[in-house]
């Protein structure tokens, strides 16, 4: 990224694969534009088709049945804030359901339907930043998992995933030293976020 190799990168200087000549660094560290970091990025379409489900295939919804009201869960679009807001307010509950179905409720029952969007990019690092955090190593053991035992056993289950990458939590081992990492200094010196 220094001007060593061109990014991206097309072979390596060895003769092997592009799959095998990742480039490795530390988040933060690319000189890259939001928009320059994707333009680098590849999606297998084969790999990630699971990740797209059909409209037949059950999904995350919050319904009211009082208010004939349906959240369509987005992912990093306000969804924790908008099914709370179902729960405590509106009542409702969550069902998984296929999308067919929730049509269904809108058109035969005259239930409406809203959902929440978000700007592509802040959606995709905010879902990175998730990822990030849940993958930390403070998930293995420490005061964020102390009494939860299953998402110990989770982070365990995953962490094969991540050890080929060690770099990424270079210098952090326990939630404090990511949050000194990442938290504002006022939030660090006060442990308030917004007044």
């Amino acid at each position: 990224l220094t001007g060593e190799l061109p990014f991206p990168i097309t072979d390596c200087s060895d003769g092997s694969s592009n799959e095998q000549c990742r480039l490795k660094f530390k988040p933060g560290t690319l000189q890259l534009s939001s928009i320059q970091t994707l333009q680098q990025c590849h999606v297998d379409v084969k790999k990630y088709k699971a990740h797209i489900k059909s409209m037949h295939e059950p999904v995350m919804t919050s319904i009211s049945h009082k208010h004939k009201m349906i959240y369509h869960y987005l992912p990093k679009s306000a969804s924790s804030t908008a099914r709370h807001a179902m729960f405590d307010h509106l009542e409702g509950k969550d069902y998984a359901l296929p999308f067919d179905t929730k049509m269904n409720l809108v058109t035969t029952h005259n239930y409406a339907m809203i959902s929440f969007i978000r700007e592509p990019l802040k959606r995709f690092y905010s879902s990175y930043d998730e990822a990030f955090y849940r993958m930390g190593p403070w998930m293995g053991e420490g005061e964020i998992v102390r009494n939860q035992p299953n998402l110990r056993l989770h982070y365990q289950s995953v962490k094969h995933k991540i050890d080929k990458y060690p770099y990424l939590y270079e210098g952090m081992k326990e939630i404090n030293d990511f949050r000194k990492m990442f938290c504002p200094k006022e939030v660090l010196d006060t442990g308030v976020f917004m007044a």
